[in-house]
């Protein structure tokens, strides 16, 4: 909930900041592709625990 407000505000903020929108969908374009391997880690460690459960359990 609360980040549906503030989200949009600190956006608001950083652009009337920010003379440049440019900077702002720069850095905002880095952390989405940073987060593209975080994905793939998370996903991939999940199923290396699902596997292991499923060899402990028999």
């Amino acid at each position: 909930m609360v980040g549906r407000i503030a989200g949009p505000s600190m956006g608001g903020v950083l652009l009337d900041s920010l003379n440049s929108g440019a900077l702002v969908f720069t850095i905002i374009g880095g952390i989405a592709l940073l987060a593209i391997p975080s994905f793939y880690l998370s996903n991939r460690l999940k199923k290396e625990r699902t596997i292991h459960a499923i060899i402990q359990s028999d």
